[in-house]
């Protein structure tokens, strides 16, 4: 969190001299590693000479997910992949004056936030070292820092900026004399949120005021907790490493990427730090980036008891299980692509991912580093650049459709919503809930009509314990009442109307509901009418039921069903309905036949009645239809009249049209004896008068 002192401010560099300490057998020119660079991983924008340094600039906006990219250690293994290499970690260069030395035991103490706040620092690493001589960094030290655009400070700073740009991990130095002490010479670090309106000075004199969302971290004396650090983004002016700096804490720590971001993005403060820890680094480094820096500067290696770690690590890597076919099928055809296990293996390896394979199935852990590897599609991703996409010929993926298993209830229900709205019926969609009036009504039907009487049946509706209002006091266990309820409601608007509802109903068995049965579904049909002979109402509607059911398939049975009549109390008119249950309805379901188109033309012939109202009409239907089963196709009802004098009689006038067929075209003289015999049958059977 240092002051790096930039010279291509946040740009992704890579340095060849730094990249060949990691990969030793690297010879390829930098040309051709920009090349592999930009077809596996991120576009090189340019290659550039810094002194006896190539640099090459890549894209980093595609890279935004890799935090282990923003050092060149991560660098190094991304080349050593994409190109074949052997990747190896090099010895740590020590200052030509190594100076400090580490106290034998820690006397800091870090206080880290707690749930729920937990993730906004899940390792926090800390050593302390005495008697450093501030000067000069090494030559070698100051070129490593030049190659990758950073400005050399002082040899403490230096190793800090320098470890930052080869791990991704930031670090941060106060001067220890600079901090405040317990009177026994504890210092307490404490990680916490602002207070709100709290003041810090940055190192670049930035002032800052800070809000209640600002991680800091801060020097805590008994009560007294005073911000000394912006974490992640900055440090503060107070602890600055000067050349009479004798003491030094060093900081390795890891801080949530958003929050980061969040207080970088606040205050207008970009730095080196934050935009490698905006990235989500690996927060098990911290610890071997310090041992690091110690190496470096004192040339010693600490030892438990001599620094500070304070680790509560939340994020755990993933864990992936593939399939070796799975891989190059999702990538490509295979017949063109020109993988195995062994290749997918060794090029998974050297990504750093722990691989154990058993035959053609893989299962695979992630590195801590590689935050951004869930799944398997990750997986798939990270193999086929790394074998080159260049490589792989674009084909159309191919998949095995099977087709859905057909959902012949929901087809069904489709049907019959189609044959009712195409004969001009509204459906109608109610409330499961009814009121006390309406319970029982399935059980409660008298002399052919529907009766609303309140306190029918209620055991045989379920009662809602927590109701909406009276009015929704029960699940209703048939459609019935919604019914009547939606004719009563409508009677006052319009003359005339059909609707239908469909819709589930609630069954109970010994007073409770069976939640693992399934509710079942039901069809109500109803048609008022508020002026009229109540007989064509009831016509009406029987039209529609028996039209309905041809449509559907649902054979002669239902023809006979007769309409319930609903009582509607005071509302003026009449009102049939129908309910039936629809999974009925699809198990009577006949399959549809197709007969070839008649030839010869159809012949009519009428036949004109009165006849005793005592006598159904569908009864006489039947018995004409019995009559003259072998031509006559079809049967209608033409006209159905009755004057006031047949009326005073108790009878009607009918007409029937009789529609016969045959291979060839019928004379009237085959016929006439067919009508002959209806009509005799008519008088005899039902002392009908021939008109």
């Amino acid at each position: 969190m240092e002051i790096c002192d930039s010279l291509d401010s946040f740009k992704m560099l890579l340095s060849i001299n730094w990249i060949k300490e990691f990969i030793a057998d690297l010879d390829e020119t930098p040309s051709e590693i920009a090349h592999h660079l930009s077809n596996s991983l991120a576009e090189v924008e340019e290659v550039r000479n810094v002194g006896t340094d190539h640099v090459l600039e890549i894209e980093n906006k595609a890279l935004s997910h890799r935090g282990d990219l923003f050092g060149q250690r991560g660098l190094a293994r991304e080349v050593a992949a994409i190109m074949g290499k052997s990747f190896a970690e090099p010895a740590i260069r020590r200052l030509n004056d190594v100076s400090g030395t580490i106290p034998t035991a820690n006397v800091v103490t870090v206080t880290l936030p707690k749930y729920p706040d937990a993730k906004l620092c899940q390792r926090y690493s800390a050593v302390v070292v005495n008697d450093v001589k501030v000067g000069t960094s090494p030559g070698w030290l100051q070129t490593s820092l030049h190659s990758v655009g950073l400005r050399p400070i002082n040899n403490v700073v230096d190793v800090t900026n320098y470890l930052m740009m080869k791990w991704g991990q930031p670090l941060h130095a106060f001067d220890l004399d600079l901090l405040e002490r317990e009177k026994d010479g504890t210092l307490n670090i404490e990680v916490r949120l602002a207070n709100e309106g709290e003041q810090l000075t940055l190192l670049d004199d930035t002032e800052l005021t800070l809000t209640d969302s600002d991680l800091v971290i801060a020097n805590r004396v008994g009560d007294t907790s005073t911000p000394i650090a912006l974490a992640g983004v900055m440090g503060g002016k107070s602890a600055v490493i000067t050349d009479k700096t004798k003491n030094v804490l060093l900081e390795s720590a890891n801080f949530d990427m958003f929050s980061v971001r969040a207080s970088s993005r606040r205050h207008g403060v970009r730095s080196e730090a934050s935009l490698r820890f905006e990235k989500g680094i690996d927060p098990y480094m911290t610890l071997d980036v310090l041992n690091n820096a110690m190496v470096m500067i004192t040339g010693q290696q600490p030892q438990k008891v001599q620094y500070v770690d304070e680790n509560q690590i939340i994020y755990k890597p993933a864990t992936v299980n593939l399939n070796t076919d799975a891989i190059v099928s999702y990538l490509g055809d295979p017949e063109t692509i020109d993988l195995d296990a062994a290749q997918i293996t060794a090029t998974l390896e050297r990504l750093g991912f722990d691989v154990k394979v058993t035959g053609k199935d893989i299962e695979l852990t992630a590195p801590t580093f590689r935050k951004d590897v869930r799944i398997k599609e990750d997986v798939y991703e990270e193999i086929g650049r790394i074998y080159d996409y260049n490589k792989i010929t674009p084909t159309l993926p191919m998949r095995t459709l099977k087709p859905p298993t057909e959902n012949t209830a929901w087809r069904f229900v489709g049907s019959i919503r189609d044959v009712l709205t195409r004969m001009g019926l509204d459906e109608v969609i109610t409330y499961s809930f009814i009121q006390e009036d309406g319970a029982g009504l399935v059980s409660r039907i008298e002399d052919n009509a529907v009766k609303l009487r309140k306190g029918d049946f209620q055991t045989k509706d379920v009662h809602v314990v927590n109701t909406l209002s009276p009015e929704m006091s029960y699940m209703r266990s048939s459609l019935l009442p919604s019914m009547q309820a939606t004719v009563v409601e409508n009677a006052k608007r319009f003359s005339e109307f059909s609707v239908f509802e469909i819709s589930r109903v609630t069954i109970p068995q010994d007073g409770k509901i069976n939640i693992d049965e399934q509710e079942p579904y039901m069809l109500s049909i109803s048609h008022y009418a508020s002026s009229g002979a109540p007989t064509n109402a009831l016509m009406h509607i029987k039209a529609i039921w028996v039209r309905l059911i041809n449509e559907l398939g649902c054979g002669a049975d239902y023809e006979k069903l007769q309409p319930l009549t609903l009582d509607l109390g005071d509302t003026r008119g009449v009102a049939f309905a129908y309910e039936v249950s629809i999974w009925d309805l699809l198990a009577k379901r006949q399959p549809k036949t197709f007969t070839p188109i008649p030839v010869a033309p159809s012949a009519y012939q009428d036949v004109s009645f009165i006849v005793n109202t005592e006598h159904p009409i569908g009864e006489i239907v039947d018995a004409v239809k019995q009559k003259a089963r072998v031509l006559l196709k079809q049967t209608e009802i033409l006209d159905i009249y009755q004057s006031k004098e047949l009326k005073g009689e108790g009878k009607h006038s009918l007409t029937l049209r009789l529609t016969f067929q045959d291979e060839r075209s019928l004379a009237d003289s085959e016929l006439n004896p067919v009508r002959q015999g209806i009509e005799a049958m008519l008088v005899n059977d039902y002392d009908a008068t021939i008109r």
